[in-house]
């Protein structure tokens, strides 16, 4: 008889397989990717954690587990990564936005509350999330975000777009200060 692997099954498996690699946080890498292989929401792992699980989803869900293990991180495995409660796109050509730095942009918020009008300039954008947080939460601020990198810049344009902000941000290739004026 062959085995009817569950979502709770394969949540309970991998957790502990990641805790054996000494995966800092295991349960909640096993969610995200089993969610993202099997193209729900992590609260439907939990909404349905006796349904069966298909080969096929086991298969792409085994590849991703194994990218995991030899200690790939999770957002460019998934191609996205969570910022100020906003999902931004992410690749090896930029770095994963830190939950440290959502303390930046609620320092900056916070100490220019008064401020009608500002001008913001990031540079090394990377994913653009700083960027487009502000020019998220202050429309009527000027940003201005730059980097050196071509590839970097393209995925800040397009988490501009996803989120409706493009017309709001300057992109510049700039090796820091170099091409602004």
């Amino acid at each position: 008889m062959t085995e009817i692997w569950t979502i709770r099954a394969l949540l309970g498996w991998t957790t502990s397989y990641f805790e054996q690699k000494e995966i800092v946080s295991p349960r909640l890498d096993a969610e995200i990717l089993l969610a993202y292989a099997l193209d729900c929401q992590r609260i439907d792992l939990y909404l349905s954690p006796d349904k069966p699980v298909q080969e096929t989803e086991r298969t792409v869900f085994r590849s991703l587990v194994k990218r995991r293990a030899s200690r790939e991180p999770v957002a460019y495995i998934t191609g996205t990564k969570e910022f100020y409660s906003r999902e931004f796109k992410v690749n090896r050509s930029v770095l994963i936005p830190r939950p440290e730095t959502e303390h930046l942009i609620e320092i900056a918020l916070e100490r220019m509350a008064e401020t009608k009008e500002a001008v913001i300039a990031e540079l090394g954008t990377g994913s653009g999330c700083i960027a487009v947080t502000i020019a998220a939460e202050r429309p009527d601020w000027k940003v201005i975000a730059g980097d050196i990198s071509d590839e970097a810049l393209s995925v800040a344009r397009s988490n501009s777009t996803d989120h409706n902000v493009d017309d709001r941000i300057v992109f510049l290739r700039s090796d820091w200060f170099e091409n602004f004026d």
